[in-house]
């Protein structure tokens, strides 16, 4: 198994779920905003909200980088908000979650726990 510090590991997670949410507030804001123009999307408040908690995230991976290789954190960081994200349309949205996506998001979570290992 990959030993790195379990801080390095929390960074990374947190991040991950920063870029989930950031995502579905960026949905948000679109269902928000719909038929409006380029800036007044911009300007919206969810908008504006995806854009912090983006950064938020940002920085966490940054720092995680720190302790961890890239060739992990991205990996790691990506598949997980793959799985947050497909649980949190489908819990926000209403979005469909296929069977093909749940296996899908299976395999990515195995996945992740080799990639640790």
């Amino acid at each position: 198994m990959i030993q790195f510090g379990q801080e390095s590991w929390l960074l990374v997670f947190l991040s991950a779920f920063c870029n989930s949410i950031g995502t579905t507030l960026l949905k948000q804001s679109r269902l928000a905003t719909n038929n409006s123009n380029f800036l007044e999307s911009l300007a919206s408040f969810w908008f504006i909200s995806a854009v912090v908690v983006y950064g938020t995230g940002m920085l966490l991976g940054t720092k995680a980088l720190e302790k961890l290789p890239v060739a992990v954190l991205t990996p790691v960081s990506q598949g997980t908000s793959f799985l947050v994200i497909a649980f949190l349309s489908y819990w926000v949205f209403n979005e469909r979650l296929t069977l093909n996506q749940i296996m899908a998001t299976g395999l990515i979570f195995t996945g992740i726990i080799l990639m640790t290992r």
